[in-house]
């Protein structure tokens, strides 16, 4: 699963790329652009499936097998943790901030190289699940609330005085 793959920073040829060989299919989130369209013409696994409701993004993650999470221009890595959160595996770019937000806990790769993010996909797609990766994770992940990051603004804040 791609969440919002469909612009070009969220690096979905990586992904594409690295699963064509292997026939696995990628399903995809975000509105229809040029490249999409053309990269789903490429493509044949690939399936777009347009803009998905907020509340309706846990239940897709739910049913991944995993989450490729490549883009290297986040400010947050929310994506990986919503992967987290619910137990799904989270294929992260290595020395990112979705790798610092997954705190090892995610599948760090080198997107230079789609032989290794397809050696990830197959390792997270072995996982057991109650595997220590994916309970650590979902643990790791509840420690994000609004409340945790209302603290943390607010002594930041103060800190600033």
């Amino acid at each position: 699963l791609c969440l919002g793959g469909t612009r070009p920073k969220k690096r979905l040829d990586l992904v594409l790329a690295a699963t064509a060989e292997h026939g696995i299919p990628v399903v995809c989130t975000g509105p229809a652009t040029p490249e999409s369209s053309a990269l789903a013409e490429r493509y044949a696994h690939l399936t777009l499936t347009g803009v998905i409701e907020p509340h309706r993004i846990p239940a897709l993650l739910r049913a991944a097998g995993c989450a490729a999470i490549l883009s290297t221009s986040e400010g947050f890595g929310l994506p990986a943790l919503e992967a987290l959160a619910v137990g799904t595996p989270a294929l992260v770019t290595r020395d990112s901030v979705q790798a610092e937000t997954a705190a090892g806990f995610g599948f760090e790769v080198n997107t230079d190289d789609p032989e290794a993010i397809a050696t990830a996909i197959a390792a997270a797609f072995e996982l057991d699940p109650g595997d220590a990766r994916l309970s650590g994770g979902i643990a790791h992940a509840r420690r994000f609330t609004w409340a945790a990051t209302a603290e943390a603004l607010v002594s930041h804040w103060r800190s600033l005085l």
